[in-house]
Formats: structure tokens, sequence, C-alpha cells
């Protein structure tokens, strides 16, 4: 049972990057042009960014080298977790930077801001690997 578990050094975190890279990098262009036109609201819109969970876990189960299939949804659910934490750390700075904020407001805002990167990180976690996990049994 314990033996299925990959230790850190069998996974291919090539994959994992890779299958991270792009969605995270037009996230937050995204965020960041929006912000900087004036409208920081954007950042509202991350609970619909975790949906870039999906594409993630896809792209990182077709670009794994692993051979077991284990390791590939582990390497999945690290993708998805890492867009997660791209995808908060992102509406942190962005809500943090908005030009209406108070300075007594940001304390508030930031902890906010950890709550929506900690749900993000569970639910980009289990939708990466859960579109993995499906993908793998259509294919065999």
């Amino acid at each position: 049972m314990g033996s299925d578990r990959p230790s850190i050094t069998q996974l291919d975190w090539r994959a994992v990057l890779v299958s991270v890279r792009l969605p995270a990098f037009y996230w937050v262009l995204s965020v960041v042009l929006v912000t900087v036109m004036g409208y920081p609201g954007v950042a509202c819109m991350t609970p619909v960014a975790w949906l870039l969970a999906l594409v993630v876990g896809k792209r990182c189960l077709d670009e794994s080298r692993s051979d077991r299939a284990s390791f590939r949804l582990w390497e999945a659910g690290l993708a998805g977790g890492l867009l997660g934490i791209i995808e908060g750390i992102t509406f942190i700075a962005s809500a943090v930077s908005s030009p209406g904020l108070q300075p007594e407001e940001r304390g508030a805002v930031v902890w906010i801001g950890l709550g929506v990167t900690l749900v993000g990180l569970w639910v980009t976690v289990l939708l990466a690997a859960r579109i993995a996990l499906m993908v793998m049994r259509r294919r065999s």
C-alpha cells in the first residue's frame, strides 16, 4: 500500500512544470494587464481560473514519462497544486495592489487571499488529478 507512493526523485518534474507553464503565464499576464488598465476586480475571476487545472492535468498526463499510473496521478495533482498556488499569489498581489484599498484593510485582504489560495489549491489538485484519472481510464 505504501509502496505505491512515489518518492520525490521518481516523479517527472519536467512534465509538471511544462504543463503548468502556459496556463499560469496566460492567467498572470491577463490579470496584470487588466489590473494595470484600471480593473483590479479581474482577480475575482480566480475561481473560474481554477478550471485551468483540467487542462493542466491532461497536459501533465500527456507529457509524463513515468511508467506507473499512480506516479502520473501524483504528477497531475502536483501540477494542479502548483497552478493553484500561482493563481492564489496572483489574486493576493492584485487585491493588495488595488488603488482603492485603504491601508487598514490590507490585513483583511491578505487573509481573504490566503483563504482563496487554500481553497484554490485543493480544488486545482483535485480537478487536475481527476481529469488525469478519467483520461487514463478512457485510454485503457
